[in-house]
Parts: C-alpha cells; sequence; structure tokens
C-alpha cells in the first residue's frame, strides 16, 4: 500500500510525532502519554479501521464504568470492617493486623495470587 506523502504528514501530525530529521531517531520526543484518545479514534477512522475504533471505545467505556463507580479512597481512612469488607469482594484474604490488611490493599491487582 503506498500512502501518499500529504496524507503521511497528516497522520503525523494527528498523533503528535515529531518530524523525523536527518540522523535523529523518530521517537525522541515523542511520548505515548502524551496521545489523546480522540486523535486514536480519529486516526482509526482515517485508517478505515471502524470496528477497531468500535471496539477500542467499548473498552475506553469498559474502564470509565469501572473507576468511575467506586470512589477513590486511601485505606488509611478505612475501618478495619471497611478494609476486611473491600479485601473480601477481591477475593482476597481479609484476616492479618490493620498493616497487613492495608498492604494487601495497596498490592496492585495484576500482582495478586490467583
Amino acid at each position: 500500500m503506498n500512502v501518499p506523502q500529504e496524507q503521511k504528514e497528516d497522520n503525523r501530525q494527528s498523533l503528535g510525532i515529531p518530524k523525523v530529521e536527518a540522523g535523529n531517531s523518530p521517537f525522541s520526543g515523542f511520548s505515548v502519554r502524551k496521545l489523546k484518545i480522540g486523535s486514536i479514534l480519529a486516526f482509526l477512522e482515517r485508517l478505515g479501521l471502524e470496528d477497531t475504533k468500535n471496539q477500542l471505545v467499548k473498552v475506553i467505556q469498559s474502564v470509565k464504568d469501572l473507576v468511575s463507580n467506586k470512589p477513590c479512597v486511601l485505606p488509611e481512612t478505612l475501618t478495619d470492617e471497611q478494609l476486611k469488607m473491600e479485601l473480601q469482594e477481591r477475593g482476597i484474604n481479609a484476616s492479618g493486623s490493620r498493616e497487613v490488611l492495608i498492604t494487601r490493599y495497596k498490592q496492585p491487582e495484576d500482582l495478586k495470587p490467583p
């Protein structure tokens, strides 16, 4: 597939990718964190990847729903009973001292044993 230079330039600008100068890395100054979801969706649409765009929108909505459903609280502000309930909801051992409960509460989900 041969993409016209003008379209390449539009795509590069819409994603915020810096222009490559001779001898420089195309990724110097580029950060995934700077990408905006709207830019990614527009880029997918421009490439004709509607299904991928729609799937990404569903994922984004799911993440938004998960994040929005519960307030973010510091575990230190919870009572022991609230800490235990939170851990039980997550399927994590809810016994032990307050310090142990707080440590378990703070452990990232992907690091928890199955």
